[in-house]
C-alpha cells in the first residue's frame, strides 16, 4: 500500500469518527433533554405529594 492510500484511508476514518461523535452528542443532548423532562415531572408529583399530606394533617379527624 502507497503511503498516500494510507493517508486517505486514515482521513476516511477521521470523517467517518467524526460523525459518530456528533451523532452521539446528539443523542446525548435528547437524552439529557427527556432527563430533564422526567426531572421536573417527579418534582412536581413529590410537591403534590407534599401539599397532600400537609392537608391531611390540617383536616379535623373523625
Amino acid at each position: 500500500m502507497s503511503l498516500l492510500s494510507e493517508v486517505i484511508k486514515y482521513g476516511k476514518d477521521i470523517v467517518l469518527l467524526g460523525e459518530r461523535v456528533d451523532a452521539l452528542i446528539a443523542e446525548h443532548k435528547q437524552l439529557s433533554v427527556r432527563l430533564e423532562d422526567h426531572e421536573r415531572r417527579l418534582i412536581r408529583i413529590e410537591t403534590l405529594i407534599e401539599f397532600s399530606q400537609r392537608r391531611r394533617r390540617e383536616l379535623p379527624g373523625p
